[in-house]
């Protein structure tokens, strides 16, 4: 499998991202000429002590599903919103060090 084609994952939580999520993220990191499969929220970025270099209008916004399981609303289905960038947009990526293995 070529490095385009490699399974998106975030870099915090190393979760593979699934489903359209997954597409997405292939699609953007096709069009933009992104080398790494890691991706990271803004706040998360933050935490890493980093600051998103030219990423304004670059996020991807992606969804998640889940259901509640609290008494009152068990198996009431709710969809998150969230957007992330790739790691190439972090400063000081450096090709060698993201997730392109």
């Amino acid at each position: 499998m070529t490095n385009s084609m490699q399974a998106q994952r975030n870099k915090i939580t190393g979760v593979i991202y699934q489903g359209k999520n997954q597409t997405e993220l292939l699609q953007a990191k096709e069009d933009e000429g992104y080398k790494s499969n890691y991706w990271v929220t803004f706040l998360q970025a933050k935490s890493m002590g980093k600051k998103l270099v030219n990423a304004k209008g670059k996020g991807v916004h992606l969804l998640r599903f889940s259901t509640a399981v609290e008494e009152q609303e068990e198996g009431k289905k709710y969809v998150n919103s969230f957007c992330v960038f790739n790691e190439d947009l972090l400063e000081d990526a450096d090709p060698k060090e993201n997730g392109t293995h």
